[in-house]
């Protein structure tokens, strides 16, 4: 299987201060992973542990839920949720998560997985990379200490009228893709947390898994939600980039979708002010577990597994197969989100930014192991963002400032 972004030439750092987010699992995969190439070039690829999951003698993988707090009562909010598991060989189960929001899949194999689960009001779709535990007692396979810990899979706030651009987007897709296989090199993992640069900049990278190189990670729409409401929208460009300005700190959604594949899951933005703080003695106080990137990835589905996700997401919400009508009942079609985003002015360096997970002197993901490599997230060309969706208040009352638009600039 290869794991591909189309430019790795630039590399984006990530600030990771204090401690380690690489879990004993993703060390010990990273350590013993067969080395991926890309389909561009013979470059090393890292896929984030927060992607790879683990099964031991069991062969079992269990995954758990995560609102990452964003609403005051999870137990309540996933009662009623439902996680579809669909296999490598494109086959679907129906999972029912216990009361701490876990489910347990069984005769798992190696692969990639799609995971989507869908609540009242919230809802997740990750693809992810199951694979044998290394480094297991072997004298006792079994044993509890041996078994490894559940894949975290946030899931964000969001309406599902509001999700129908994007399953409409990606309905139907096909690939020549024969089926994955090899394996993966999981690096470090980030938590789902990622910091935003000046002025609440967010920069992301779509990330596909795919063998088709056909597909491209250009043209994917992506819409960022905050409490529920969309508060940005724009269009990755040819490399896979995207940017939005204007988010505020805290827990945010994200969906993508596009020929490339369909993704949605939570992450918490971490503005300048809450990863450090100057003492009055002027001591600089990091906060514990302040580990975040500088770029989010956003690691598709890849089109051969997308229908079964979208019939899982439709049984769970009906009303996406309705049509949208208007007040006369007509029926009308959906309005094209985000637009294209251009170059940066005066160009982007090629240079890699120090040492990070993200790749570049830290060896990507992996966390050194990889030297001066590529890493998973490239970041040539970094584009601008198009549309915004202008939001005046959220669910709390509480005043929202939408993301500000960066104007396409020309080089």
């Amino acid at each position: 299987m290869k794991i591909w972004s189309q430019s790795l030439a630039a590399l984006m750092g990530c600030l990771v201060l204090g401690g380690t987010a690489l879990a004993d699992n993703a060390a010990v995969a990273a350590s013993d992973a067969t080395v991926v190439t890309t389909t561009m070039q013979d470059e090393v690829d890292q896929l984030p542990a927060d992607n790879v999951a683990y099964f031991a003698a069991n062969r079992q993988v269990k995954v758990k839920l995560d609102l990452l707090a964003a609403l005051q009562d999870e137990k309540a909010e996933l009662e009623n949720a439902l996680v579809t598991v669909v296999r490598p060989d494109g086959t679907a189960s129906d999972y029912v998560p216990n009361a701490d929001g876990i489910v347990t899949i069984d005769n798992v194999q190696k692969g990639v997985h799609a995971l989507t689960s869908s609540s009242d009001r919230i809802h997740g779709t990750i693809a992810t990379y199951f694979t044998e535990q290394q480094g297991v007692d072997q004298a006792d396979p079994l044993a509890l200490a041996n078994q490894p810990a559940p894949l975290q899979m946030t899931m964000l706030k969001v309406k599902s009228d509001d999700l129908r651009s994007a399953i409409d987007n990606v309905r139907g897709l096909t690939s020549t893709d024969s089926g994955f296989g090899g394996d993966v090199n999981a690096g470090q993992a980030y938590n789902y947390r990622v910091s935003l640069g000046d002025d609440g900049l967010l920069r992301g990278r779509i990330v596909l898994l795919t063998r088709d190189s056909s597909i491209s990670a250009g043209g994917v729409d992506v819409t960022i939600y905050f409490n529920g409401r969309a508060v940005g929208s724009t269009v990755s460009d040819d490399q896979g980039n995207f940017q939005m300005s204007g988010l505020r700190s805290g827990v945010h959604g994200i969906v993508a979708s596009g020929p490339a594949g369909f993704a949605a899951f939570a992450f918490e933005a971490i503005g300048p002010s809450d990863v450090a703080m100057v003492s009055k003695s002027g001591q600089t106080l990091v906060a514990a577990e302040a580990v975040a990137v500088d770029v989010l990835p956003v690691v598709l589905v890849p089109p051969k597994m997308v229908q079964p996700v979208v019939d899982a997401i439709t049984r769970y919400y009906p009303n996406l197969n309705e049509p949208l009508t208007s007040a006369d009942g007509a029926a009308i079609a959906d309005a094209p989100v985000g637009a294209p985003i251009g170059p940066m002015a005066g160009g982007f360096s090629p240079a890699p930014y120090g040492s990070s997970p993200m790749g570049g002197g830290g060896g990507g993901f992996s966390g050194g192991g990889a030297g001066g490599g590529s890493g998973l997230i490239g970041l040539a060309g970094l584009g601008v963002i198009g549309a915004v969706i202008a939001t005046t208040s959220d669910d709390d009352n509480n005043a929202i400032t939408p993301p500000q638009p960066v104007s396409p600039a020309l080089p």
